[in-house]
């Protein structure tokens, strides 16, 4: 099993098989095959979540499967959702089976996910990374250069497979408040520094530094 020396982090990972019914969410990109995918993500108390493995390409129904069952083994998330749309249902059975086979059963964590049709792709990714993005809460290593490159680029990139994945990664974290002990530290820190005269935009930037 992979070490990250990441203490206290709850995993999650996601993969989308690339396929079933139509992928193109606008008609740009209808013409353009889409890609399997898989992220995996890693969350702590103050709800920063951390890329630690981005993969995007096209393997063999039997290659992707084993790939799958790799991830799942190395990084044992608390769930991998598996896109079960259409007849990605099927391949999502399989991995499930398979992985408990190999696996055992307290190790299978795929759980498949049926993706809302009748939401527009775009407004979904949207919705579940923006709010993490604005609030600085979304890390990505430098050597990711294409899922970076994916975020800088959407909506207009060729392929949003890896995006797409990484947004249903994040929506599979469960909402929770930040601690109570967290928020008071940080409301104490700024009160101090405020009747300092310290400007606003230090305070705002010194309180994001050390709570996120």
């Amino acid at each position: 099993m992979i070490t990250h020396n990441l203490p206290d982090l709850e995993l999650f990972a996601f993969t989308d098989p690339a396929g079933g019914k139509a992928k193109a969410a606008s008609a740009k990109h209808k013409k353009i095959r889409a890609l399997q995918a898989a992220i995996v993500i890693a969350t702590d108390h103050l709800q920063r979540i951390f890329v630690i493995h981005s993969w995007a390409g096209r393997l063999s129904p039997s290659a992707y499967l084993d790939k799958l069952i790799t991830i799942c083994d190395n990084y044992n998330p608390k769930i991998f959702g598996i896109e079960a749309n259409a007849m990605q249902s099927l391949f999502a059975d399989l991995v499930h089976t398979e992985a408990r086979r190999r696996l055992g059963p307290h190790k299978n964590k795929f759980l498949e996910v049926n993706q809302p049709t009748k939401i527009d792709k775009f407004f979904r990714i949207r919705t579940s990374l923006e709010p993490v993005i604005n609030e600085g809460r979304l890390f990505v290593p430098e050597h990711m250069t294409e899922l970076l490159a994916d975020l800088r680029g959407f909506p207009t990139i060729q392929h949003i497979d890896r995006i797409d994945c990484l947004a249903s990664a994040v929506a599979l974290i469960p909402q929770r408040p930040v601690p109570q002990k967290t928020r008071d530290e940080a409301d104490s820190l700024a009160s101090y520094l405020r009747n300092r005269g310290v400007p606003s935009h230090e305070i705002e930037a010194r309180v994001k530094e050390l709570y996120g």
